[in-house]
């Protein structure tokens, strides 16, 4: 009965310490959004590049660790991995929303897919830009979703010397975007070295 009601404690603690990890990238986020896009993509770009300096360094001081179990060490790179794949997808589209040329353009395909998650929904748009015609697909909110397909002129940015880098603008899913990409950014970092803060916190709390 001991046993079963620490492991209730410690589960409950695990969950009280992630939903408020939840709710601090939540509030980074909205004041980066209050703060202007602009802050909010250098914040982005640099917790990209602290992301890969981090990876690496990790990577590097547990080599040898992994020299015994190969497959522990492709199943972590490949985590890694396909969570710094997230960062292609907001960084050009906070890129061409902050400083790319705005244009109409027209929806021109809807689309839904169920996932484990619950429902995606998928944009198909063309624009002209340089006497050439452009389409592109984009997951959208279902506002805009719902929204474009009654009137399907839309909102379309991109980049000037590249227009074949478009982004359909939906601000309100831009900005759950980078909620995700902090929430993914800032706890791959945590979890790598979670040893390392519990022993610094514990250090701290003998000290005290």
């Amino acid at each position: 009965m001991t046993s079963f009601k620490y492991y209730a404690a410690e589960k409950l603690k695990k969950a009280f310490w992630l939903g408020l990890f939840v709710l601090i990238t939540w509030i980074i986020n909205y004041v980066l959004w209050l703060a202007g896009e602009t802050f909010v993509l250098f914040f982005v770009l640099f917790l990209v590049f602290v992301k890969l300096v981090a990876i690496s360094l990790y990577l590097f001081q547990a080599r040898n660790k992994f020299e015994k179990r190969v497959s522990l060490f492709v199943a972590l790179a490949l985590f890694l991995f396909t969570a710094l794949l997230f960062d292609f997808v907001v960084v050009p589209d906070l890129w061409t929303d902050k400083f790319g040329i705005s244009t109409e353009g027209t929806a021109i395909d809807f689309q839904m897919h169920q996932t484990m998650r619950g429902k995606r929904y998928f944009i198909t748009y063309e624009f002209n830009a340089n006497e050439a015609t452009y389409t592109d697909s984009q997951s959208v909110n279902i506002s805009l979703y719902e929204k474009l397909k009654l009137s399907p002129s839309a909102q379309i940015k991109y980049l000037s010397g590249y227009p074949n880098i478009s982004y359909l603008h939906d601000e309100e899913y831009l900005k759950m975007s980078t909620w995700l990409n902090l929430l993914l950014g800032i706890g791959i970092i945590f979890l790598l070295y979670l040893d390392k803060i519990e022993n610094g916190v514990d250090e701290i709390g003998k000290v005290a």
